[in-house]
């Protein structure tokens, strides 16, 4: 999409460039039998429903769902389990607030002892991680810290928690953005409603040519209204924009 516009009596000529990332929640691939009855538990589950997004934390959220009744169909009980192992599941769309208002975005790994009592039923999960998208928290540590005591408790046993920045896993499949990233600005955000303009500044004085990215791009779908987050590259060339209000304007 292309935009041109006077900027302080400097013509401004911008390219913006959107990337939707992956869908948030990758998980392994199962072929059921259509023989197999679905466990009674799951049927109380959020799975199949529609479902309020709630954007504050709520950890009553998440669904456990009890192994046993699967494992006694299989003659097994959780002492004569023939195996060993962890369920990985990954998040590619966690976020929460710093207390400036600023939304941080991040990867997660789950890794959920393939002995707990109960797995999480996965809407469940879904639901309680978009909870935490509007919630200020005071640093990563706590995110994580708050991750594994809620999780562990819906599992029964310690559920790990890795919380990786996109800069991580760059070189990991997953292209940088061209340009500098804007992401660690300092700004102050308190209305996330609707976009602002005015929030905009540029120095009319200084005529550059760059490329600034953001990964803070976040919409909520008009029926459902669960979100999504999306990567933003801006290459323009005349008036030099204040990142920081370029940032804010996005978010």
């Amino acid at each position: 999409m292309r935009h041109i516009a006077p900027s302080d009596g400097v013509r401004a000529e911008v390219d913006f460039s959107l990337k939707a990332r992956s869908k948030p929640y990758r998980l392994a691939a199962l072929i059921l039998d259509p023989g197999i009855a679905m466990h009674p538990a799951a049927e109380h589950s959020p799975l199949g429903k529609s479902s309020e997004y709630i954007a504050t934390y709520t950890p009553s959220l998440l669904f456990p769902i009890p192994r046993a009744a699967k494992w006694a169909e299989l003659g097994l009980t959780a002492q004569t389990l023939p195996y060993k192992g962890v369920d990985f599941w990954n998040c590619y769309e966690l976020s929460w607030l710093l207390p400036s208002g600023k939304p941080v975005v991040a990867i997660a790994e789950f890794s959920i002892p393939a002995d707990s009592p109960n797995i999480i039923e996965s809407k469940s999960f879904k639901l309680y991680l978009n909870s935490l998208n509007q919630t200020a928290f005071d640093g990563v540590a706590l995110v994580q810290a708050t991750l594994e005591k809620d999780l562990s408790a819906a599992a029964g046993k310690p559920v790990g928690v890795r919380i990786r920045s996109l800069a991580d896993i760059e070189g990991e499949g997953v292209a940088a953005l061209p340009g500098v990233c804007i992401d660690d600005l300092e700004i102050t955000v308190s209305s996330y409603d609707r976009p602002q303009p005015e929030l905009l500044r540029c120095d009319g004085s200084r005529v550059v040519e760059e490329s600034v990215h953001t990964h803070l791009l976040k919409s909520n779908c008009p029926v459902t209204s669960q979100p999504d987050w999306g990567s933003v590259v801006v290459d323009y060339r005349g008036a030099a924009l204040d990142h920081a209000s370029l940032l804010a304007y996005i978010v």
